[in-house]
């Protein structure tokens, strides 16, 4: 009845364009409904909304899970020089997924950034794993987990991936070095209690000259150790005085709603 409506009339029929439009690039996620900022984002825990209505995150790879991880160094191209936005990460097999409500989103990759860029309370923390899925759709859930060292910290399942890390030229052999890591828990890479911080947010490296969004962004509560040595195997990679920052892109102004379930 509208559409047919909107035939006869040139300015109903832009409005219901622009619906559709919203509609199609929100993609029905959970992460569209709420307005994207640019991450990452300082997370002021005295403002952090209680909200029991939010999605349920489900882990469904299980504890006993184990895959092969591919490991890689992200250069950024043109490759003339050691870049911030570069990282070391895992790429699993297929067939490890979370659920965030009712969608489904698959692991496409575990990368490190030190220090962390997500603060809370203004606070850093020296490590920041991102557990990057994708649903079907291509959106993007991200679990992001702030590690603390400790040179009493037994070896877990991140320092095994960070220790797996294949050499990390500026410029990589072509093909590139991907050495395999057998047997890495993925269920350890998460901390047992999974409670997070919610908001919407961006990738923090620019694809295409922009930082893709909305990004669903959880960062657990729940902090996990490791191992100076492998801290200090990141912080070689981009050395202080060239990068104040290592690879992590400092926090921006945004202060969008974060809840908590």
């Amino acid at each position: 009845m509208y559409l047919r409506h909107a035939r006869r009339n040139p300015i109903a029929l832009l409005a219901l364009l622009s619906v559709v439009s919203v509609v199609s690039a929100g993609c029905g996620t959970a992460a569209a409904k709420l307005r994207a900022v640019e991450s990452p984002i300082d997370i002021d825990t005295s403002s952090v909304l209680a909200d029991p209505d939010q999605p349920t995150l489900t882990v469904l790879y299980p504890w006993g899970a184990t895959s092969r991880m591919l490991m890689q160094y992200q250069a950024k191209e043109p490759c003339r020089s050691r870049h911030k936005e570069e990282d070391v990460r895992g790429i699993p097999a297929p067939g490890f997924f979370v659920k965030y409500g009712d969608e489904k989103y698959e692991l496409k990759n575990v990368h490190y950034h030190a220090p962390s860029e997500h603060k809370i309370d203004k606070t850093s923390a020296e490590v920041e794993a991102h557990l990057v899925h994708q649903n079907a759709k291509g959106d993007y859930l991200v679990l992001a987990v702030h590690l603390d060292t400790s040179a009493t910290a037994q070896s877990g399942e991140h320092d095994k991936l960070i220790d797996s890390a294949p050499p990390v030229e500026i410029c990589p052999p072509d093909p590139p070095m991907l050495p395999v890591r057998n047997n890495i828990a993925l269920r350890g890479l998460l901390p047992a209690d999974v409670s997070a911080y919610r908001y919407v947010g961006s990738l923090t490296t620019k694809r295409e000259g922009e930082y893709h969004s909305p990004v669903q962004w959880l960062i657990m509560k729940q902090r996990m150790s490791l191992t100076t040595a492998s801290q200090a195997k990141l912080h070689a990679i981009w050395p202080g005085a060239a990068f104040p920052h290592g690879n992590s892109k400092p926090v921006t102004k945004a202060a969008p709603k974060v809840y908590v379930k």
